[in-house]
């Protein structure tokens, strides 16, 4: 339970990469924070809930083998690109660069 909260601020704080790669390189925590105003519950799903069961699946799984320690290695890295796909897109539509697909319709 202690992980909750802390995946919660991190997701909320981590647009902060997306918005130095793309826009201002002196953005401040700051300025995320109420980016990610009223959507941070979202963020804390999106971010941080594949990675936390992602872990807690492999958590059960003996590691001692070198092909299962490259699988979870390969699988991880997966993960990773996708979750900087998600970020970078939830920081774009938090910015307003992408509509929902109501808006466009519209």
């Amino acid at each position: 339970f202690i992980f909750i909260p802390f995946m919660y601020l991190i997701s909320r704080l981590s647009l902060a990469f997306p918005a130095t790669a793309v826009e201002n390189k002196n953005i401040s925590f700051k300025h995320v924070w109420e980016l990610s105003k009223n959507n941070g519950w979202q963020l804390a799903l999106l971010v941080g809930l594949i990675p936390w069961v992602l872990d807690l699946s492999l958590s059960f799984i003996n590691t001692q083998s070198l092909i299962v320690n490259i699988a979870t290695t390969i699988l991880w890295l997966l993960v990773g690109l996708f979750e900087i796909g998600l970020l970078s897109m939830s920081y774009a539509y938090l910015k307003g660069y992408v509509l929902p697909d109501s808006a466009r319709e519209a």
